[in-house]
């Protein structure tokens, strides 16, 4: 399966230009980034909510349970104000698996130009 992937899009005009695409399974990013992290995505029965923040700017993040926001580079300081203001506790993973790899263990320390594959981990904290 593709999660929010750009090859998506990629992949309908090949085909559409006839050629064959195979798709090969792997370990979806945010999977990886949890891994990475050492972070369970959820515990009992907390639901998660998987959205590209970078479609969802107006997004309130008002649902029960963990977020996993993908797409959120291009919009990262208005993603991170938006969990700030929610007070929910944050940890990303930039460039999982590469050697440029960062991981970051709160929003504060996000930086407002994170690159392209940056995916940020929220969990709904105390009080929230």
């Amino acid at each position: 399966a593709i999660i929010y992937c750009t090859f998506s899009y990629l992949q309908h005009i090949l085909e559409d230009d006839g050629y064959e695409v195979k798709l090969v399974s792997g370990i979806p990013s945010f999977c990886a980034a949890a891994a990475r992290l050492n972070l369970p995505l959820v515990e009992w029965d907390e639901p998660l909510h998987i959205i590209p923040a970078v479609h969802k700017e107006d997004e309130s993040l008002e649902y029960e349970g963990n977020y996993v926001l993908m797409k959120s580079a291009s919009h990262m300081k208005e993603v991170k104000e938006l969990l700030s203001a929610k007070n929910m506790q944050v940890q990303a993973v930039e460039n999982c698996s590469m050697e440029t790899e960062k991981v970051y263990r709160d929003v504060s320390e996000i930086p407002d130009d994170a690159g392209y594959f940056s995916l940020i981990i929220a969990k709904k904290g105390p009080n929230t």
